[in-house]
């Protein structure tokens, strides 16, 4: 209720769709924290084209997170129709924005900034109760399992891996939920789904040393 959108905010979504002869249209968030963003200037205008499985790729593996909102998109009403936000729950972008690219055929990401994300350290997105934690771990958990179903080896292997370094991450800042989930075994699935040596050796440094021992190589390394 506190965001905004630029005033070509739809008209430019329809000139990716047409100009890209593309299914789902995505444009870029602007992080506000006031009401009287103008959209004045505006980064290079350029443009990102996906079929559906480099759509999840991008989504999973990168963490683009113009990709991963539900806001700032132009999408076919029949995809969406096909699987609604579900009722009641935290994260329901990460819970079918995947669904969607993987439905769709081609995917545009534009380079301009059409939507005002208003930065309150307040919000729902800023606050990390245990209901919040619950609601991502269980939407990176259904993402494992739709691509296991829908037989893309690629996509469920790198959900599986989203699903294990996020429960790392989280356990490490504290997340009761997190750690619960780790306790009951519930993750022994996703570390048999042919996850890489890299998300192994991090699950395995928390399970037995209790620190992220990927975030330790970077801070090493200073990258």
């Amino acid at each position: 209720s506190d965001d905004y959108v630029s005033p070509d905010y739809a008209e430019y979504l329809l000139r990716l769709l047409d100009e890209n002869e593309a299914d789902i249209a995505c444009g870029q968030l602007r992080s506000v924290y006031g009401g009287d963003e103008l959209f004045g200037e505006q980064p290079p205008e350029r443009t990102e084209s996906y079929g559906n499985i480099a759509a999840c790729r991008a989504l999973i593996k990168t963490r683009c997170m113009p990709m991963a909102v539900a806001c700032a998109k132009l999408l076919p009403a029949d995809i969406v129709r096909a699987a609604p936000f579900p009722f009641g729950r935290l994260h329901e972008d990460e819970a079918t924005t995947y669904k969607y690219y993987y439905a769709a055929g081609k995917t545009v990401l534009g380079s301009r900034e059409i939507y005002a994300y208003y930065q309150n350290g307040d919000s729902i997105t800023h606050t990390k109760t245990r209901r919040n934690h619950e609601a991502a771990i269980l939407a990176f958990e259904e993402q494992c399992e739709y691509f296991a179903a829908a037989g893309c080896p690629e996509l469920q292997v790198a959900a599986a891996e989203r699903l294990l370094s996020t429960l790392v991450v989280m356990a490490l800042g504290k997340s009761e939920a997190a750690r619960e989930f780790i306790r009951d075994g519930r993750a022994k699935r996703y570390l048999r789904m042919g996850v890489g040596l890299k998300t192994k050796l991090r699950w395995y440094g928390y399970r037995l040393f209790r620190a992220d021992l990927n975030a330790l190589y970077h801070k090493i390394v200073g990258k």
